[in-house]
């Protein structure tokens, strides 16, 4: 805050510099709760709790609608940024907001526990940099089992695997409670269960086991990149490094297992808001 907003190096920014700021500030505090939510709800779905509680039909409706306007504003959002960032790149941040949330769950616990209890510190590294498995590179690529290991162990993607476990576990824990209280009812209360335990928009359920399986997908089917030097230009003179304007203006690529589950929560969205007035 004394930098950014109250500080002596503060006093010649503008206002909206300073919004910036907050704005800054306010990122982690977003990642703390959405990091809390992730771990939250496949204890919910565990005990077959209802993901809301609404008191009315038509309390129940208006939340509905919130939660579909958000997720269509949403879906708008990264419709923009894929404008100016590529597709796969804005639409997969909102997948590694998932599959990072472990790892932003064991930071925090380390913040708040005492220094004798806490384990090695975090370092980044460029993503497949100085890795035992050498993933990216097919001529020294290890082997699948090396890889499992190096990433469930050493990176700590067992947790996702945890994650997944239990997740599955919950989802079927909800579905049996819709089946067992509300068999012999109507379809609009099937359809009212359904959405409270399992099918609240978002697809939450969906995008966490599709997300925290990233990890695994990426020790199986590792992606080939080429030499570090091969995407440079240097220039002797200055003792530069350029991009080579053939891979900087290359664009990523086209992802068909990320599309499939956007459109299904596209599709699903859609049939929500179309079904929401229909429910008794």
């Amino acid at each position: 805050m004394g930098f950014y907003v109250f500080g002596e190096k503060a006093r010649h920014l503008s206002v909206r510099q300073r919004g910036a700021g907050l704005i800054a500030l306010g990122i982690p505090l977003a990642n703390i709760s959405t990091t809390l939510a992730v771990i939250l709800y496949p204890v919910v779905m565990l005990f077959g709790r209802p993901l809301i509680v609404s008191p009315d039909q038509g309390s129940f409706r208006t939340l509905l609608s919130m939660a579909s306007a958000s997720l269509i504003c949403e879906w708008l959002d990264d419709l923009v940024v894929s404008l100016i960032t590529g597709y796969k790149t804005a639409f997969s941040e909102g997948r590694a907001l998932y599959w990072i949330a472990p790892y932003h769950a064991v930071a925090i616990i380390d913040a708040f526990s005492p220094r004798w209890l806490r384990p090695n510190v975090f370092e980044f590294s460029p993503s497949g940099a100085g890795s035992a498995s050498s993933e990216r590179d097919a001529e020294s690529r290890t082997p699948l089992g090396e890889r499992l290991v190096d990433i469930l162990w050493n990176n700590k993607a067992a947790l996702h695997v945890s994650y997944l476990v239990l997740l599955s576990v919950g989802v079927a824990q909800s579905l049996m409670t819709v089946i067992q209280d509300h068999s012999g009812k109507t379809v609009g209360c099937w359809i009212k269960a359904a959405q409270i335990y399992l099918g609240w928009p978002r697809l939450l359920w969906l995008n966490c086991l599709t997300s925290m399986a990233i990890p695994l997908l990426y020790a199986v089917f590792p992606p080939t990149t080429p030499n570090h030097e091969e995407l440079l230009k240097r220039d002797p003179m200055r003792r530069a490094s350029y991009p080579r304007k053939r891979e900087a203006a290359k664009d990523q690529p086209f992802s068909l297992r990320e599309q499939i589950f956007s459109l299904l929560d596209i599709l699903y969205t859609i049939s929500v808001v179309g079904l929401e007035w229909y429910l008794p």
